[in-house]
């Protein structure tokens, strides 16, 4: 990729590559474990890939992308758990300067957000829940977090215009989060299933709390959250 930008004529207007998170499907260690774990080799990749970037004043887009390749993995891209990976995934994306993103998708494969109908009405997997959370983002702008103490396996990441605390939680335990400096949340959107093997029972829903500066998070759920300066 670095030579190719270096070597990229002006009418070159976009750099782009493909990733899957996972694979092969028939590997027994393509897990929703090990999927929903952190992965540093993929952060270290996504800096260095911005830097060519801008370096290059080209920029990145995902053009192809999802959880694991051929058509993904029952009990791991066709649950609740992808759509966590999911949330998580697209931030770290914008998180590091790329300027969009295309999960792949289509016909029944087990990773596809909205599954063929095949004569039958078109059906919502879980994965399309966290792309939809995404969606509700767009226009916002990522800035930096100052976060005191955080599991590994819980991510947070700050928004404003408007001002919004994103937290996805990809482990069992419930998690406390706890703002500083006079702020609050009026609102949240909550992303939730009854268990991260879910297939069905998923929700995204909005809904309106009394100003608060500390809320938990459920094991296996997502978060937006609406803050209020004081």
């Amino acid at each position: 990729m670095a030579k190719f930008a270096d070597a990229a004529p002006e009418s070159v207007t976009l750099l782009t590559g493909h990733r899957y998170a996972e694979g092969p499907p028939s590997d027994p260690g393509v897990t929703l474990d090990r999927l929903l774990a952190p992965n540093p080799s993929f952060i270290h990749r996504m800096a260095e890939t911005e830097e060519i970037s801008r370096s290059a004043r080209i920029p990145y887009v995902m053009a192809e992308t999802n959880s694991c390749f051929k058509a993904g993995k029952a009990g791991v891209s066709d649950v609740f758990g992808a759509a966590l990976w999911a949330v998580d995934y697209m931030l770290q994306l914008a998180k590091s300067g790329e300027r969009g993103v295309y999960f792949h998708g289509g016909a029944n494969g087990w990773y596809t957000p909205i599954a063929d109908g095949s004569g039958k009405p078109f059906e919502a997997r879980p994965i399309y829940y966290g792309l939809e959370m995404c969606r509700s983002q767009l226009g916002s702008e990522l800035v930096a977090t100052n976060v005191a103490r955080n599991s590994a396996n819980v991510s947070i990441y700050a928004l404003r215009n408007p001002r919004r605390l994103v937290v996805i939680n990809k482990g069992a335990k419930e998690t406390g989060i706890r703002l500083t400096g006079g702020e609050t949340a009026t609102q949240v959107a909550r992303l939730t299933a009854p268990s991260p093997a879910a297939k069905t029972g998923i929700s995204l829903a909005m809904q309106t709390i009394e100003p608060a500066s500390a809320f938990a998070i459920t094991g296996y759920s997502a978060a937006v959250f609406e803050l209020r300066s004081p």
